[in-house]
């Protein structure tokens, strides 16, 4: 199949089908979104993922043949790049904590989220490779400050502009660079500069643990 390089290309894996169809009847309303596939199979969503490759990929993690995060792992071990958004109804903190920090997904949502909301998540992650509602951040706080953030710098340590702060505070608002450099009046090529530049001074390997960072040591209020 032929993909529309103006469009962001999707593929969906939940095991309840009249899920899924709502889903694509939603992405439907939108022309810039083309679902390349969708299946409750894991096994065929990997076997399709041969054949085509979506920028996102919107997976539950509830499945009776495989979970999804054992699909998660062995589309990151072949797909590096592969953006991927968890769409779960599990709001429980460890599970939320390991997608973000060990699966290094691009964003989690629950269920419970509002069809505008997911559609804000998915060109968020399309545009700037993770979104997070303040519901998470919130739980990404807590739970990063209960195990002491192991790696990374101190706050007291960091040297840290007022320029880097003000471009800090709105990646954790979720803004994407071109967002933040028409805030800020700057380019978005000193954008993505001071976002180069937070993530050396933290020692944070992307901008989900620059934002856990960023709360967890309230650089930035909830």
């Amino acid at each position: 199949m032929t993909q529309d390089a103006d469009k962001i290309t999707m593929a969906l894996i939940d095991d309840h089908a009249m899920f899924r169809a709502g889903l694509v009847s939603l992405f439907g309303q939108y022309e810039h979104i083309n679902v390349l596939f969708e299946t409750g199979n894991p096994h065929e969503f990997l076997n399709l993922l041969e054949e085509q490759q979506p920028e996102i990929i919107l997976v539950d993690l509830k499945m009776p043949a495989m979970s999804g995060q054992h699909v998660i792992e062995l589309v990151k071990e072949k797909y590096a790049d592969m953006k991927i958004i968890v769409l779960s109804s599990f709001d429980d903190e460890s599970i939320i904590l390991n997608c973000l920090k060990e699966l290094r997904v691009n964003s989690y949502l629950l269920k419970t989220a509002r069809p505008q909301e997911l559609y804000h998540a998915i060109v968020k992650v399309h545009e700037e490779r993770f979104y997070f509602t303040p519901h998470i951040s919130e739980i990404m706080f807590h739970g990063l400050r209960k195990r002491k953030l192991q790696h990374g710098a101190a706050a007291g340590t960091l040297s840290i502009s007022e320029r880097e702060k003000e471009v800090l505070h709105l990646i954790c608002q979720g803004d994407t660079n071109g967002e933040i450099a028409e805030k800020l009046f700057i380019s978005k090529r000193t954008v993505e500069g001071h976002r180069k530049h937070l993530l050396e001074k933290t020692h944070c390997k992307n901008s989900a643990s620059l934002v856990a960072f960023a709360f967890q040591q309230r650089l930035v209020s909830i």
